[in-house]
């Protein structure tokens, strides 16, 4: 027993050092294309015991304290985007543990909420959680030691947030606490607008940003967030490869360049895609409204999943065996049940057997914490009506 509270103790040490990047353990890898060698056993878990929590109104257990500034640096080693320097992930993951489970909390409580409509304690525990969110002003600040990892982590989470809010309509008719929620979201919105036009969306954190964006615009109302969340998904469109060989179609040539992690982040991109078509879609406001769109992210949805089942098919386009790919199938509930949908699906799915199993989007739905929860609990196609002229009429 001494030995494990002093191995605790030493470790709660090093993570309190004042040094930016601590020395790292002995055991730990300097550089790793596993992040989970990152860390010596019991280590994550004594770094999530350490998260403080506050009572919230309404909630049966303690919430996890919002983060109001946010210091955050990229976990990969400078100038390669395969190989993982344990130094930056384990500072990284320091101090980004608090707001990742925060995310994930309110993410749960979303879950079960959208199984149980009814179930007012849940809806009264988000509403007051998002409103601690709120007055805390969470995510304001960028502490002076972060990378630009640090806005990329606000784009994600405000992500998740604020799909949260848009998938619970009751939660938008609560007074003042719905006005306050809606004015720090915009506030956040503002701050990801203002990155979003310094840096051009090339890959899948510029598509992450749409996302977030696209959420947070119909969210607030806000017609020029959700203006360039629909600029970004086009452009993302326009990066998928649309000429040559069929065998050349449907990749997007940023991702390659992750060469193991190819696969990986043309799934990992195809994400923010559908859920912008969700949410907008929810909106009337479709963003998946011609077929020239449509038949850029078959391209890239028939690749990513002929990747999934010969992993041949990314590792000659980069030389690299591939990580363990995650199947896309989920990601389908985010079409919506319509002809469009259907017709996409049946394109996917023509010809493909094998890890593609359209029975899998009837049963296994992704649940993404940047995506608000479960792919399958976003509000349905035309469900949802803009309350701003302005959108109402970007939208027609």
């Amino acid at each position: 027993m001494k030995t494990i509270i002093c191995f605790q103790i030493s470790i709660l040490i090093a993570f309190n050092a004042n040094a930016f990047l601590e020395t790292l353990p002995t055991g730990v890898p300097a550089m790793t294309q596993d992040k989970d060698l990152c860390f010596l056993p019991g280590e994550k878990e004594i770094i999530k015991a350490a998260i403080p929590r506050v009572t919230v109104p309404g909630c049966s257990k303690k919430m996890i304290k919002p983060v109001v500034e946010i210091l955050a640096i990229g976990p990969y080693r400078p100038g390669n985007y395969r190989t993982y320097d344990c130094r930056y992930v384990r500072t990284d993951s320091k101090h980004r543990s608090q707001a990742v489970d925060a995310v994930a909390e309110l993410v749960g409580l979303s879950n079960k909420l959208a199984l149980s409509p009814s179930d007012a304690q849940t809806e009264t525990c988000i509403l007051n959680t998002l409103n601690l969110f709120a007055s805390s002003n969470a995510y304001s600040r960028i502490h002076n030691s972060s990378t630009l990892q640090a806005h990329h982590v606000r784009s994600w989470d405000l992500g998740g947030i604020s799909a949260v809010y848009n998938k619970h309509s009751g939660l938008r008719d609560e007074g003042s606490k719905s006005i306050a929620i809606e004015a720090w979201l915009r506030s956040q919105g503002y701050e990801i607008l203002n990155f979003a036009n310094r840096y051009s969306a090339t890959n899948n954190l510029g598509y992450w940003k749409g996302f977030t964006l696209t959420s947070l615009g119909f969210a607030t109302q806000n017609t020029a967030f959700v203006s360039k969340g629909e600029s970004i998904f086009n452009q993302a469109l326009g990066h998928i490869k649309t000429d040559g060989e069929a065998t050349e179609k449907g990749y997007l040539q940023a991702e390659l360049d992750r060469g193991p992690k190819a696969q990986h982040y043309h799934e990992y991109s195809i994400q923010p895609l559908f859920g912008m078509i969700a949410i907008s879609k929810a909106y009337r406001c479709n963003f998946l409204d011609s077929n020239d769109k449509m038949n850029r992210l078959k391209m890239l949805v028939r690749k990513t999943i002929q990747g999934q089942q010969d992993p041949t098919v990314f590792q000659e386009k980069t030389g690299y065996v591939q990580d363990s790919p995650k199947a896309v199938e989920g990601l389908f509930y985010l079409l919506g049940d319509d002809s469009n949908a259907r017709t996409f699906i049946n394109y996917v799915s023509n010809n493909l057997t094998g890890i593609f199993n359209m029975s899998l989007i009837a049963r296994a739905p992704v649940n993404k914490n940047q995506l608000g929860g479960k792919t399958d609990s976003f509000p349905a196609p035309g469900s949802q009506s803009n309350r701003s002229s302005s959108l109402t009429n970007y939208c027609r």
